[in-house]
């Protein structure tokens, strides 16, 4: 089945997996964008509203409730007190009440949903279920904001995650051997889905920083943040990675001979490396290698380091631009 996810679907949370359990109800992470559509007619007051880093924060709420922009404002320095970048202007929340929040995101079992697509989080006024907060929820739903707004190539970042935990959490390798299932729309698969692992990984360290109430984790424990996951959880929202960083190799081949070079590859993503004319490359020990003459580019998958092979059409001196993930 073709999945829609992130462009025509919208990544939800919902309560916590100890609730699944004893209810025996499973719960589906995934809401279908087009009934989020409704959002765009929902009666509405609010506005952008200014906070102390001087980022505006766009927040509307349900007029089901009295107009209170103070609350609007709150919510507005609550995100801001979290961790974020410039994306905090990109984002609309909305703030609805329960059943709003069951009508808009599609779902009865919906706490709070996000559109990546149009970079918009419904989040409840109020609490539907003593399981989870609101602020929980809001905090779960602007990390899927943050991981659509972070490269992840050639991966798509709201499902896999931002670059640096996403490559310490091995999302990549784990998910081409079938333990991981990016995007899963249906349960149980959703409780290994790393979009929501990143989004409860990010939930979990800003609630430790802020000194809130640690809310359960609602998927796979594997995604509680270890100190080192809630570091690269810190600099994926704070110092987004934007591109690898290039370095040379240089040597002196005689005719028809090679040489092989390892390069450390802490990230995954996309390796490539360039040389002169009259030269071959090749990467070794990385997924869908490509390589011709000058040039060779391959996919770092779990691997921390490879190998690049330099063979000599002729006698040549030689320098090699590589750029890793």
């Amino acid at each position: 089945m073709l999945r829609l996810l992130p462009l025509l679907a919208l990544v939800a949370l919902f309560v916590p997996a100890t609730a699944q359990a004893s209810s025996g109800d499973p719960r589906f992470p995934d809401i279908s964008l087009a009934q989020s559509l409704r959002v765009s007619a929902l009666a509405t007051w609010g506005g952008e509203y200014t906070v102390s880093d001087g980022y505006k924060v766009r927040v509307l709420t349900s007029d089901v409730y009295p107009v209170d922009d103070a609350a609007n404002q709150q919510v507005a320095d609550f995100l801001d007190s979290a961790l974020h970048g410039s994306e905090i202007e990109t984002v609309t929340i909305y703030r609805v009440s329960p059943s709003e929040v069951t009508q808009d995101c599609g779902s009865a079992d919906a706490l709070a949903c996000y559109s990546p697509d149009m970079k918009s989080i419904v989040t409840p006024v109020e609490p539907a279920t003593a399981d989870f907060t609101p602020q929980a929820a809001l905090l779960h739903e602007y990390g899927h904001h943050v991981a659509n707004s972070r490269r992840n190539p050639p991966f798509v970042s709201v499902d896999y995650g931002p670059k640096r935990w996403a490559s310490y959490e091995n999302v990549c390798a784990l998910t081409r051997s079938g333990r991981l299932h990016p995007g899963a729309e249906s349960f149980p698969e959703y409780t290994l889905n790393p979009g929501e692992g990143w989004a409860e990984a990010y939930r979990v360290v800003n609630e430790a920083r802020l000194g809130l109430t640690q809310e359960d984790i609602v998927v796979s424990s594997r995604f509680q943040p270890n100190a080192r996951a809630a570091s690269l959880v810190t600099q994926d929202v704070v110092s987004p990675w934007k591109q690898g960083p290039s370095s040379t190799l240089t040597g002196r081949l005689a005719a028809g001979r090679s040489r092989t070079y390892r390069v450390s590859t802490p990230l995954d993503g996309n390796l490539s490396v360039r040389g002169p004319g009259g030269i071959r490359l090749s990467v070794l020990g990385a997924t869908k290698a490509k390589a011709t003459l000058r040039s060779a580019s391959a996919v770092v998958c779990g691997h921390r380091s490879v190998q690049v092979r330099v063979t000599a059409k002729r006698a040549l001196r030689y320098r090699l631009t590589v750029t890793k993930p």
